[in-house]
């Protein structure tokens, strides 16, 4: 898988820190201190878990994201969860992610988070994973960690 936007000075809040770094803050504030929240790894991941998976590839806070990537990203998780959700309330099978999107991809193709989607999808994300994620990016987008 490519990442597009792999160049360490492009970040714009350093490579994979769990420390202080400046963010985007809507309110005004560049470098106010990220919490634990926005981290992935706080909601709690194993070594074979999707989310592992995605860490190791865009860092605990997805920095390499924008803005939008991120909001096409979570886009794309709440509508497989609630298609899934759909589902199982009619007593269907569990829809997975790689099922979804397959049927209802609804994010440009070219983009970073397309590439993140396909890794949760490789790594068979949970709906419990999804949760977790979708918990993150919102603080994410927040806190203003994102790419400019």
């Amino acid at each position: 898988m490519t990442v597009s936007r792999r160049n360490a000075d492009r970040f714009a809040v350093g490579k994979f820190s769990d420390r202080h770094y400046p963010t985007n803050s809507p309110f005004g504030d560049s470098n106010i201190m990220t919490t634990k929240h926005s981290s992935i790894s706080y909601y709690g991941t194993s070594n074979q878990s999707a989310l592992k998976a995605l860490i190791d590839e865009y860092g605990d806070r997805l920095q390499i994201l924008t803005a939008s990537e991120k909001f096409a990203l979570l886009l794309q998780v709440t509508d497989w969860q609630y298609h899934d959700t759909i589902s199982q309330e009619r007593g269907d099978e569990e829809i997975s992610l790689q099922e979804h999107i397959n049927d209802a991809f609804i994010i440009p193709n070219d983009s970073d988070a397309f590439s993140a989607i396909e890794l949760l999808a490789q790594n068979q994300i949970s709906s419990d994973e999804a949760l977790d994620l979708m918990n993150a990016l919102i603080q994410q987008l927040k806190e203003g960690v994102y790419l400019q």
